[in-house]
């Protein structure tokens, strides 16, 4: 394997361009995109060679054999080793489905704010077309997507009426409350806004499933965290 090319050397340190890349993969998402560009690698490696100047110098001036310096590395060895600790603590900590299912239906309320919901509409100026839409898809002589595509007004017509998802407070308040009320798979009767009459089929409602899991999992690592700590100050005599 060849060696990787070096891309700056200061004193016996060399900066390769494989040390530039696995910089820039450890980065978050949003900064890597800049990073990756030839303007962001620049700024990035006068970055590194700033670095490996000022630690340069630093040597010189005898910091790493400073109290302070000593201190510093001790605090953050000890802040690593309990991260690291805890980390190996919390690795077989796993949620499955029906725990996200039992965190949501026992904690309701809690998670009323982040609803989201799924939903298709039909939108059209007369409430007896609508009732009369509404008849068609009830008889199965139209699917509501086909009604959709030849009747409604509203922009989503072209997909069938789908709206994508959407959380509260994004609808009108008479949209909302007719969603919130709806079973899913069945057409709602016309429902009246200040856009005109909406026939409204939602397929998915519930709360954000993400952020329920990641409630879950901090409140099972926080369980487990402090049952771990209180064992171990009882066994140290606390």
């Amino acid at each position: 394997m060849e060696n990787s090319k070096v891309l700056a050397k200061v004193g016996d340190v060399e900066i390769t361009e494989d040390i530039v890349n696995k910089t820039i993969e450890s980065l978050r998402p949003e900064q890597r995109a800049y990073f990756e560009t030839e303007t962001g690698k620049k700024q990035l490696l006068d970055n590194l060679v700033n670095m490996e100047l000022i630690n340069a110098e630093g040597e010189k001036m005898g910091i790493p054999s400073s109290d302070l310096f000593r201190t510093e590395m001790e605090r953050m060895q000890k802040d690593l080793l309990m991260q690291i600790t805890l980390a190996k603590v919390m690795e077989d900590i796993n949620l499955t489905d029906e725990d996200v299912e039992k965190e949501m239906a026992e904690n309701a309320d809690a998670y009323r704010e982040s609803e989201s919901f799924g939903a298709k509409h039909i939108l059209v100026e007369d409430e007896a077309l609508a009732k009369e839409i509404k008849g068609k898809i009830d008889s199965g002589e139209m699917t509501f997507e086909e009604a959709a595509r030849e009747y409604s007004t509203c922009p989503s017509s072209e997909k069938g009426g789908d709206l994508g998802s959407f959380g509260r407070g994004m609808m009108v308040p008479e949209f909302e409350k007719a969603t919130e009320e709806a079973e899913i798979g069945k057409v709602t009767d016309p429902v009246k806004t200040q856009f005109g009459y909406h026939l409204i089929d939602v397929y998915q409602k519930g709360a954000d499933r993400n952020l329920v899991k990641n409630t879950l999992l901090q409140k099972k690592q926080m369980e487990r965290y402090n049952s771990f700590v209180s064992d171990l100050r009882k066994k140290a005599g606390f």
